[in-house]
């Protein structure tokens, strides 16, 4: 039978806040066991209580001689009410007490949790602190204790983790089954498994991380005729620095979209006008996917052009430019690019002189689209893929309640006819 031992009672029955001040009064500990067991404070209690054993990791101690401090102590905490008790048996080696490090009280800690929810650096939490509490930087713990705090949290209980199973049980429980909501997000994909489950892979070159998050309502909106709308087909990459092949990506994507609209709108999607850069991978895989259509036009994402009043004027300003371009040695290799790229080649269709009168010229709703995630939800930080995809999912749900009319006719700005009212309150338009 094991050895009985005689602890000594330092505190009973004490909430959080007393068990901490009486374990930093001792000296430098660490957690060796951490266990759940029925509960022994509350007496007839069927819930359980948190049992932990501590041991003594003071460098006085260690210094001492070769042999093990034999102070011992263990913490009892009700999961129930809270409530904790803490006991301790034998001697330290040392009786010198050793310096602690400053750690996270109780109050700063619940504050860096919810700090921590909004996706704030450790750094910037840590500043909060101050004017929060009203310290100063050097009686707060040091910036390594906040940030060790803050990632652990970050970690165990808000998915800012890159955990492969994890993800996929993630994205396998976001699935789309058909029932969920108009504005509820769920997860869809291409490949699938036997068992129906999605095949998101794990992020390598060989097996690329490939998922969507969407909602009935985001899918509807493209419910229209396809020359009414362009389909912008964005990229996160440099087009010039990429060393793996992307096109396979491109298209398990794009046909991945063409399944799941064509699950919930019950037709085909079709597409008139994509949008994209000029990059090969992004050419091809649009054209295997949506090129059955009939008046499929590529569009190359390209607006920063001088506007002609005719396709004459355009073709006599644009050999004006290539003549004088090639009268200098020096441009002589980029007009030969320009000219193979993006005015004589399968990159030629500028969106900005391609589509019909009254199309946007440029690229500010899908940017801002874009951009609301980062400035809103990340923060402009790059976050684990737990988290963001749960960001991402957050975002699709509120986007997809606030619904805009789409309007398949020339509209005013609204900026325009504010300065026209202005104009016309301030003198006579006609006599200015």
């Amino acid at each position: 039978m094991p050895r009985r031992i005689d602890w000594c009672e330092k505190a009973i029955n004490q909430d959080t806040v007393g068990t901490a001040r009486v374990l930093d009064e001792r000296k430098t500990l660490e957690i060796t066991h951490s266990n759940s067991m029925m509960c022994v404070h509350c007496h007839g209690a069927q819930h359980k209580m948190r049992y932990r054993l501590l041991n003594c990791s003071s460098a006085l101690c260690m210094e001492q001689g070769l042999q093990v401090c034999a102070w011992r102590g263990k913490t009892l905490m009700c999961l129930e009410t809270g409530t904790q008790s803490v006991y301790d048996c034998r001697k330290h080696i040392s009786s010198i007490s050793s310096p602690r490090t400053k750690r996270v009280p109780s109050a700063q800690k619940d504050f860096c949790r919810e700090m921590a929810t909004h996706h704030l650096r450790s750094v910037r939490i840590r500043h909060t602190l101050t004017r929060k509490f009203d310290k100063t930087l050097e009686s707060l713990p040091d910036l390594r204790t906040v940030q060790n705090f803050v990632n652990y949290y970050s970690r165990k209980y808000l998915e800012n983790h890159g955990r492969v199973d994890s993800i996929k049980e993630m994205q396998n429980n976001m699935e789309f089954t058909g029932s969920q909501p108009q504005s509820q997000a769920f997860s869809f994909g291409w490949e699938m498994d036997g068992e129906g489950n999605l095949v998101v892979g794990n992020g390598s070159d060989q097996r690329p991380f490939i998922t969507g998050i969407t909602t009935k309502a985001l899918l509807l909106r493209m419910d229209r005729p396809p020359a009414s709308f362009v389909f912008h087909i964005d990229a996160t990459y440099k087009t010039n620095h990429c060393d793996y092949p992307t096109e396979s990506v491109f298209e398990a994507a794009l046909l991945a979209l063409k399944r799941i609209f064509g699950w919930v709108a019950e037709k085909e999607l079709r597409l008139h006008y994509p949008l994209a850069h000029a990059d090969q991978a992004q050419y091809n895989a649009p054209q295997k996917s949506f090129g059955d259509y009939g008046n499929f036009q590529f569009l190359m994402c390209f607006y920063d052009m001088h506007f002609a009043r005719s396709l004459g004027e355009f073709v006599w300003m644009q050999e004006a430019a290539l003549q004088r371009w090639l009268s200098d040695l020096s441009l002589v290799a980029f007009t030969m690019y320009m000219n193979e790229q993006s005015l004589s080649g399968q990159f030629c269709l500028w969106q900005a002189f391609a589509t019909p009168s009254g199309f946007a010229a440029t690229y500010n709703p899908v940017e801002t689209f874009n951009a609301v995630p980062k400035r809103d939800y990340t923060l402009r930080r790059r976050l684990k893929m737990g988290v963001l995809l749960l960001e991402l999912s957050a975002r699709r749900s509120s986007n997809s309640e606030t619904t805009k009319i789409f309007h398949y006719r020339t509209l005013l700005a609204k900026a325009l006819v504010r300065r026209a009212s202005d104009m016309r309150r301030g003198c006579d338009v006609g006599a200015c």
